[in-house]
């Protein structure tokens, strides 16, 4: 059987996650992973369990999203993984509004469920990705700044490694370079 996975509003902070895994732990409901906003557990459990937990969890604070919500929030991360992963450019100022129309929700609503269970914004979440994707064809396509520029949809070269090394601490350059050290040692990677 696949595993279940529930998603919790306001569980942003490791003091929440402590006290939701403290709650599982209590219910003797078995889990195989807790993080922010997200309870992974190995098992499907019952109605009467799921009504339980979440009873429990709002007495704490939380809430514990139904599981069309919960679908919701599957979707809406499928959705941004394959806007900027598998699309050919993204559209960063219309990465709401997309997910918006192919989920046929209200872009308010849909960003406001998301931050509740994230602890962060639909955009900052899009721009996350953009950075892994760009690492990505540093490290592997080995693809120029400028390329990489218009494919993510950075205005230009300059916003790209002012982003860049905003949210990593390092330079393109330090990907690009590592790339190139690891083709030498392993060529047929």
């Amino acid at each position: 059987m696949p595993e279940t996975k529930l998603y919790v509003r306001y569980m942003i902070s490791l003091r929440c996650i402590m006290l939701v895994k403290k709650l599982l732990e209590n219910f003797s409901i078995p889990f195989t992973h807790v993080e922010s906003g997200t309870i992974v557990l190995p098992d499907a459990i019952s109605e009467t369990q799921f009504a339980e937990l979440s009873r429990n969890l709002r007495a704490h604070g939380f809430g514990l999203l139904d599981r069309t919500t919960c679908s919701l929030i599957d979707q809406i991360t499928d959705i941004i993984v394959d806007i900027v992963h598998y699309s050919e450019a993204v559209a960063m100022e219309n990465s709401v509004q997309i997910i918006s129309q192919k989920l046929g929700q209200d872009p308010d609503y849909l960003a406001t469920i998301f931050a509740e269970v994230k602890g962060f914004t639909l955009i900052q979440f899009v721009d996350t990705h953009r950075i892994e994707k760009v690492k990505e064809l540093l490290l592997y396509d080995q693809l120029s700044l400028e390329l990489i520029a218009e494919r993510l949809n950075y205005a230009n070269v300059a916003e790209l490694r002012g982003h860049f090394k905003s949210a990593t601490g390092l330079a393109p350059s330090f990907f690009y370079e590592l790339g190139k050290k690891r083709r030498a040692l392993y060529p047929t990677v």
